[in-house]
């Protein structure tokens, strides 16, 4: 039986070698986070779109792939998938009908990856088919909700209150969902009013999806709004004008903005507003067309943010400033 002291010498011996071993030690502080978002840049053209993957992890596996919209076009988001090697995608949500929100639906089953559930509200066609052929589309709606059923995935339709997420501390829950027509504006919205407002939550941290929400309901919930104040807030309509007002930002209060954008829409007069408000607000701003894809990795208490660029961000949710690596 080894002696104390030697039990001692063998303790000093082991910590030492882990201070040698930056990699064990960067295991042990760093585990792989149990939550992790990518915005995926759909964003590499002049053609805007809007897609993101969140990922529950136990350990090294995988339990659930989460897709919140596919951006227009499959060569984008599909190599992305399979490069990260989801075969199945658990949970689709699709927060409203435009193109550049669900067009690559089809090319993602044609690739063989499974989607087993999807959230996807089927637009009213009276306010859908005034957009043609440059917004909302209602027959072609109809062949992307058959494509996924054609594929036994089960497609639902998504109500203000619904948690449709709820797994392992991380809750995404709908907050406003409206059809254009039944509104608090009394009056007929377009379909970028229709967007599912969705708050994520794990831990401290709280994340604010919303879409391609415009000005007319993003006015309103500036002043009226429940529940939408925000660490992160995933930036509606590409940040272009007509999206919602500062009023909505100045609600969300958000200390980072996630912008699913191309570069050059993002340094043109439509996004002159949102920049400078963010600029002025001091708020961390990350834009597909700029920094690639965008990966936020959660612990309960904060998160870290790595761009493409490999530029990463440590934050915590009790004193969200952002501290260097």
């Amino acid at each position: 039986m080894l002696g104390r002291t030697k039990v001692y010498q063998l303790i000093a011996i082991f910590t030492f070698l882990g201070f040698l071993n930056p990699t064990a030690r960067a295991k042990e502080i760093e585990p792989k986070s149990a939550l992790e978002w990518t915005m995926i840049n759909v964003n590499v053209t002049d053609k805007q779109g809007d897609s993101h993957l969140l990922q529950l992890h136990q350990g090294s596996e995988v339990l659930s792939n989460i897709l919140i919209d596919t951006g227009d076009q499959g060569q984008w988001i599909v190599p992305f998938l399979k490069a990260h090697q989801v075969n199945k995608i658990d949970l689709l949500i699709i927060s409203h009908p435009h193109h550049d929100h669900y067009g690559a639906i089809k090319e993602i089953l044609a690739a063989n990856i499974l989607i087993s559930k999807a959230y996807f509200n089927i637009p009213l066609k009276e306010i859908c088919d005034p957009e043609k052929p440059w917004g909302c589309d209602y027959e072609d709606v109809l062949t992307q909700i058959t494509a996924l059923q054609d594929h036994k995935t089960v497609v639902k339709t998504a109500k203000a209150k619904d948690v449709i997420f709820d797994q392992s501390g991380v809750k995404i829950q709908v907050l406003y969902a409206y059809d254009g027509i039944h509104t608090p504006l009394k009056k007929r919205t377009d379909i970028n009013d229709t967007s599912l407002i969705l708050l994520l939550t794990y831990g401290n941290n709280r994340v604010l999806f919303t879409g391609d929400l415009n000005r007319p309901l993003g006015t309103y919930l500036a002043k009226h709004g429940k529940n939408i104040r925000a660490d992160i807030l995933k930036v509606p309509h590409h940040g272009t004008e007509g999206v919602a007002p500062n009023e909505f930002f100045d609600a969300v209060h958000p200390k980072v903005a996630l912008v699913p954008s191309p570069r050059t829409l993002w340094q043109s007069d439509r996004s002159k507003r949102i920049r400078e408000y963010f600029e002025k607000s001091s708020i961390k701003t990350y834009v597909n067309g700029l920094e690639g894809d965008v990966m936020v990795q959660f612990r309960k208490k904060g998160f870290k943010i790595v761009s493409g660029e490999n530029k990463v961000l440590r934050y915590s949710t009790k004193n969200l400033k952002p501290q260097e690596p």
